[in-house]
């Protein structure tokens, strides 16, 4: 019986994410999730998030506008898109 090559797993601990940038320099952000794609469909603002986990929802965060995205692996939702000043 001939071996086959040895796999080794290796575990890296994660630290915290660094420092984001003022919310003034962001048009959108995702908690639990990430924002792949926005679209502009007539008079709506369409967003693509991918799920961190598609057992829960994600929440887009655009100026002062929460949008809830379905749990899902990848999502769509309406937001409200204002630009930043």
């Amino acid at each position: 019986m001939v071996a086959g090559p040895k796999i080794t797993t290796r575990h890296y601990a994660l630290g915290e994410a660094g420092r984001s940038f003022p919310t003034t320099y962001s048009l959108m952000s995702a908690q639990d999730g990430l924002v792949a794609d926005v679209n502009r469909r007539a008079d709506r603002d369409e967003v693509l998030v991918l799920s961190y986990d598609p057992a829960s929802p994600a929440t887009v965060q655009a100026g002062e506008n929460q949008t809830t995205v379905p749990g899902a692996p990848i999502g769509v939702a309406t937001v409200d898109l204002i630009p930043p000043p």
